[in-house]
């Protein structure tokens, strides 16, 4: 039995979760970011484009798993 799915919307978590991060620090440590080359101005528009690349479908990602059915020849030894 072969199993696929596509939960790209989780995708936009992490792209918030900079967002978050980033307005943090621009009020806590914008000497930081500026040492880093963070652009403030650009990031915005970065993670709105990153956003509606997971919402075209454009980004996203897949979990793929696979089951074997027990006895079929090529079935690895136990523990392995």
């Amino acid at each position: 039995m072969i199993h696929a799915t596509s939960p790209s919307e989780r995708v936009c978590q992490p792209v918030t979760e900079i967002q978050v991060r980033l307005d943090l620090l621009r009020i806590t440590a914008p000497a930081r970011l500026a040492d880093a080359g963070v652009d403030l101005e650009a990031a915005p528009a970065v993670l709105d484009a990153a956003r509606a690349a997971v919402t075209d479908g454009v980004l996203g990602y897949a979990l793929l798993t696979a089951v074997k059915s027990p006895g079929q020849p090529g079935d690895l030894p136990p523990g392995t």
